[in-house]
């Protein structure tokens, strides 16, 4: 199973979906592998749009041939919370939300996205203080987990 061959196989189904493929990964494990396809749209998905995403992918990942004769389980679905803000789209589908944010410079914070123009990011903390930053400027963004 290379990572390569999959992407290049599934991509244009998944952005005939109007998605985007974010990641695939592939974990050994002894017999059995996981295929695990990451993907995303501007704003969140319905379960709807993954079953529809997963059942294309699938028919698509039968068809290989280079997949092999390991037994794997596929799994598709959007990215976590665990996953870094990396794109504009990222930050853009995120407004409103609480991010872990560090800089390049070192500085870390934990703020609400509360506008995007440009590579600029501005962000307001819960005592009302605004920052901002450019994309370009952050080291790693994270959204928080916030329960109500």
């Amino acid at each position: 199973m290379r990572k390569e061959s999959i992407v290049a196989a599934i991509e244009p189904a998944v952005n005939e979906l109007n998605l985007f493929l974010e990641d695939v990964v592939i974990t050994s494990a002894g017999k059995h592998s996981m295929l695990r396809i990451l993907i995303d749209g501007e704003t969140r998905l319905s379960m709807d749009q993954v079953t529809e995403a997963s059942f294309k992918i699938s028919e698509i990942i039968d068809q290989m041939p280079d997949i092999g004769q390991t037994p794997f389980t596929l799994e598709v679905s959007t990215p976590g919370a665990e996953y870094p803000l990396t794109l504009a789209r990222h930050w853009f589908k995120n407004l409103n939300r609480l991010v872990s944010v560090t800089l390049l410079d070192g500085e870390e914070f934990i703020s609400r996205i509360t506008s995007i123009e440009n590579d600029q990011i501005t962000f307001s903390d819960a005592k009302a203080n605004i920052t901002s930053a450019k994309i370009s400027d952050i080291k790693s963004a994270y959204v928080e987990i916030e329960f109500k």
